[in-house]
């Protein structure tokens, strides 16, 4: 991501946050289309935290060596209208694919880069809203009852040919939900 520069240089820099934790929730219906087939209509909520630390800048004055004054909270969220096609054929276990449209914002604070042997460099906050959206696949299979495990893999953020600072997430999540 392309974070401006608040120092004497105006030179715009780069950082390329690392993974942390994912959450999601979301609710919606499910129809069966035929013995083989469901398809799920759902609203999504989601939200990714970004790990900062000096190693993530990319500028050139740092060689990876810089460090960062203070530890810049960032995250993804989105919230998208989805759909899911399962495959109810297959056994115990129903892959799935899932494709959704919606909006995404990515957060990034200031800080202050201190690279070795030269001036700090100030870094202004990051606060982008662009279109957004997801695709992915997963599996789940019944516990008892409507309860069921899910797992899932996923691309999520800002569509391509977003504003600068748009960032995409690959959250990987292990999960229960349930059918009413």
């Amino acid at each position: 991501m392309t974070v401006a520069n608040g120092g004497p240089s105006t030179a715009p820099e780069e950082f390329n946050p690392g993974p942390g934790p994912n959450i999601y929730a979301a609710v919606g219906l499910v129809w069966t289309l035929s013995d083989n087939f469901d398809l799920e209509g759902r609203l999504r909520a989601q939200q990714s935290r970004m790990a900062v630390d000096g190693e993530d800048f990319e500028g050139t004055r740092c060689g990876g060596a810089c460090t960062l004054q203070n530890d810049p909270d960032g995250r993804v969220w989105g919230a998208t209208i989805e759909g899911q096609l399962t495959l109810t054929s297959v056994g115990r276990v129903h892959p799935y694919f899932l494709v959704g449209l919606g909006v995404s914002q990515t957060t990034v604070e200031a800080a202050e880069v201190r690279p070795p042997e030269a001036a700090p460099i100030a870094l202004t906050e990051v606060d982008v809203t662009d279109a957004g959206g997801d695709v992915g696949f997963g599996a789940t299979t019944r516990i008892m009852g409507g309860l069921s495990a899910t797992a899932e893999a996923r691309v999520t953020g800002s569509l391509p040919g977003a504003k600068e600072n748009a960032v995409t997430t690959f959250p990987f999540t292990l999960g229960l939900s349930y059918e009413f």
